[in-house]
């Protein structure tokens, strides 16, 4: 389990910082709906979703999810982790490059 939690924390941390912020969260979002007429969302309702999993994750408060709270969020919530699957990441990366891994 630690493991598929330290792949998605790579994924939504797409700018490499070592942690989450609101705007890397938004762009996964986006990437991930493109293109799927089933789970088409208006802007509003991404900015809602961003807010509540930052309300939920970001236990400090600053702004940000570090990979502490993350962790805590996803053994809150293991249903985060459950699309981590190596298909659906591999889609992922020949569909949007942009979300290769950093590694650090």
């Amino acid at each position: 389990v630690r493991g598929c939690c330290t792949v998605a924390f790579r994924v939504y941390d797409l700018d490499n910082t070592g942690d989450i912020q609101p705007g890397e969260v938004k762009r996964l979002l986006v990437a991930l709906l493109h293109g799927n007429p089933e789970m088409a969302l208006d802007d509003a309702t991404i900015e809602q979703i961003v807010d509540q999993t930052f309300e939920e994750a970001d236990l400090a408060k600053d702004g940000r999810i570090s990979y502490e709270e993350w962790l805590v969020l996803v053994n809150n919530n293991p249903a985060i982790c459950s699309w981590m699957t190596l298909p659906v990441l591999k889609d992922v990366t020949l569909k949007y490059p942009s979300f290769i891994f950093n590694h650090a």
